[in-house]
């Protein structure tokens, strides 16, 4: 039960304050405009992985922008293995 609410109120923290935990790092992913015949590269989302009490936790973000709606907050608790594959991208393409 411990460890469900300290996971409860740090994903309330990242929605609320934006903050919380130790921010690894941040993947954004890209696409083009739509319903335009100009083509251009607009956010399509941000995946934004956190270290808290040795869990880690993925922040997704997709803006609304895209639908003209508010941005959409979703958090999760993944795995080891999750976090460093995202991890592991992002470094990837700051390398190249």
């Amino acid at each position: 039960m411990k460890k469900w609410i300290s996971r409860a109120l740090f994903c309330s923290a990242l929605f609320l304050t934006g903050c919380g935990g130790r921010k690894l790092c941040t993947l954004t992913s890209f696409q083009f405009q739509r319903h335009t015949t100009k083509k251009n590269l607009v956010e399509n989302e941000e995946l934004n992985v956190y270290n808290f009490q040795d869990a880690y936790y993925i922040l997704d973000r997709i803006p609304g922008s895209l639908a003209g709606a508010e941005d959409m907050d979703r958090c999760y608790l993944v795995s080891n293995e999750v976090a460093e594959y995202i991890m592991g991208m992002a470094s990837d393409r700051k390398q190249g």
